[in-house]
């Protein structure tokens, strides 16, 4: 479906990107600070809007998905479909979603540790 398994992409490639990547410099990364540091490394959009003082879920799927196709385009990512903002999330993590429940972003652990090797 991708190019490569992004759960699998090794650790220092990650802390690599994570300290050059221009995206890292923009206000957006403020979405990826707040969803690292909930329990598990997982939350729902409209936890993560509130958390980051948006007014819906909708403005954070547009956001971090942006944030995070610079990040997978810097990192030399092209094969994911682009249909919505919300595809490039699956570079950074995990969603799941139980019938009748709002989806769940989990971070990748190659991604958790990679930001926990910066200092997060």
């Amino acid at each position: 479906m991708y190019g490569e398994p992004f759960s699998t992409i090794p650790v220092e490639k990650l802390v690599a990107l994570f300290r050059t990547a221009k995206a890292m410099h923009s206000p957006r990364v403020k979405i990826l600070k707040a969803h690292f540091n909930c329990e598990g490394h997982a939350a729902t959009a409209r936890q993560l809007a509130n958390l980051v003082g948006y007014k819906g879920h909708q403005g954070v799927n547009l956001q971090y998905g942006k944030f995070v196709q610079a990040l997978a385009l810097e990192y030399g990512e092209t094969n994911i479909p682009n249909r919505y903002h919300t595809d490039w999330l699956r570079f950074l993590m995990d969603y799941t979603r139980e019938p009748n429940q709002e989806g769940v972003l989990t971070l990748w652990d190659n991604v958790v540790q990679a930001l926990r090797e910066l200092g997060w």
